[in-house]
């Protein structure tokens, strides 16, 4: 309902022409990973396949193999593992030429590579529909994700002046949360019910539990969260999608950065089981509201509308707000401090950070929303509440689609 807090806030290869042999099982599925999750999951899944396990790499040794003859002829050396290219292009308007398929004053421009600018057609983009600001195409996957859906509106008090710079960061947030969800939902759908490597780490950290179930419990829950990821991409790509820039007099709470009204049904819950956030019974997913998301100035991120999309549109609470940058600042002060302790000092300081993410029994999480330190405890004590809370959809998408997973 409400977001507080901060949040901090990516080529497929063309066709070969000719005949060529169908691709094995694992080959299809490497493909099919490149196409929707991109480069940095197929290298990553292709240098855990070729990882030689050794001392100090974190590993169980593998079984030794059964003692072989020599071999007679000379050992054949691995190839290094394929460099898979890959450009996402971000449609900007201002340039000093007209886009000949649109008419408009516009460009695609490499997010890699600035120097690097392409027309609509070059790129072989449908334009039927005029691209916006902030847009981008992804040439692995090719899609577009725009944020021309969506019926930008104000909430409160917003200047003239102020709007239009407001509205074009918002729609730069809502391309890339539409982005970030889009592959999300890929590597879910590609996984099937094993995930593994990124996005099993994104499941870890935004949903604690999963790291102490076993794999049939893991397949179990991977459908809710694959659904209720399949209704927020709906839902912010559906034609008029409504997201209200508010200005800070419509707002009472000065530390609320987004938010959706709540509906009939959710004052009907509150009085008539007050005691449902202590529950570990999970609302409906047909419980989404209505109206617009509302963003704050400062919660015009991915963050804020991934969190608010899933109230939105499948119906999630807050039952605990994530400890996400805590955990990182954690991280950077504890790194600094490594150099002025001794060695014996900073591994106990390592080992005191992460048994305090230690995963708690769900009987401990206390039905509030806490604030630091009791925030962390709640996050690990969340279980299966985890499955419809809001901060951890928005936790499990930006991690595993690339942004830093504090460590376990």
């Amino acid at each position: 309902m409400r977001a507080h807090g901060k949040r901090k806030p990516q080529s497929e290869e063309r066709e070969a022409a000719g005949r060529v042999p169908p691709a094995s099982a694992p080959v299809q599925r490497m493909l099919a990973l490149q196409r929707t999750a991109g480069n940095a999951a197929v290298s990553r899944a292709v240098e855990a396949e070729r990882h030689a396990h050794g001392p100090g790499c974190g590993h169980a040794e593998p079984a030794a193999a059964p003692e072989r003859r020599p071999q007679t002829q000379p050992s054949v050396q691995r190839a290094p593992a394929p460099s898979v290219q890959r450009t996402v292009w971000q449609f900007e308007p201002g340039s000093s030429w007209t886009d000949p398929v649109t008419g408009h004053q516009a460009r695609w421009q490499s997010t890699t590579d600035p120097a690097d600018v392409r027309t609509s057609a070059q790129l072989g983009i449908d334009a039927r529909s005029a691209p916006v600001a902030g847009d981008t195409y992804d040439d692995a996957t090719r899609e577009v994700h725009s944020s021309a859906n969506a019926d930008f509106s104000r909430k409160g008090t917003v200047s003239d002046q102020r709007y239009p710079g407001r509205e074009l960061q918002a729609r730069r947030a809502l391309v890339e949360a539409k982005q970030r969800i889009a592959t999300a939902l890929a590597m879910l759908k590609a996984a099937g019910d094993r995930p593994g490597g990124p996005l099993l780490a994104a499941l870890h950290s935004g949903f604690p539990a999963f790291r102490t179930a076993s794999p049939q419990q893991i397949a179990e829950l991977l459908p809710r969260i694959t659904e209720v990821v399949s209704r927020i991409r709906a839902g912010l790509n559906a034609e008029g999608a409504k997201i209200a820039l508010a200005g800070r007099d419509a707002q009472d709470d000065p530390t609320v950065k987004a938010w959706v009204d709540p509906g009939p049904r959710d004052y009907l819950t509150r009085l008539t089981n007050p005691n449902q956030m202590k529950s570990e019974e999970l609302p409906t997913m047909d419980a989404g509201r209505s109206g617009p998301i509302h963003l704050m100035e400062s919660g015009q991120s991915a963050w804020y509308l991934v969190h608010e999309a899933t109230h939105r549109f499948a119906g999630t609470l807050d039952y605990q707000y994530s400890p996400y940058e805590d955990e990182l600042k954690e991280e950077s002060f504890e790194a600094g401090m490594a150099g002025a302790v001794g060695p014996g000092e900073a591994a106990e300081r390592d080992r005191a950070m992460i048994g305090k993410r230690a995963v708690r029994p769900p009987g401990q999480y206390t039905g509030q929303h806490e604030s630091q330190p009791a925030m962390q405890r709640n996050w690990y004590a969340l279980g299966r509440r985890a499955l419809m809370n809001a901060d951890s959809y928005a936790q499990f998408i930006l991690t595993a689609t690339g942004a830093p997973t504090p460590r376990t």
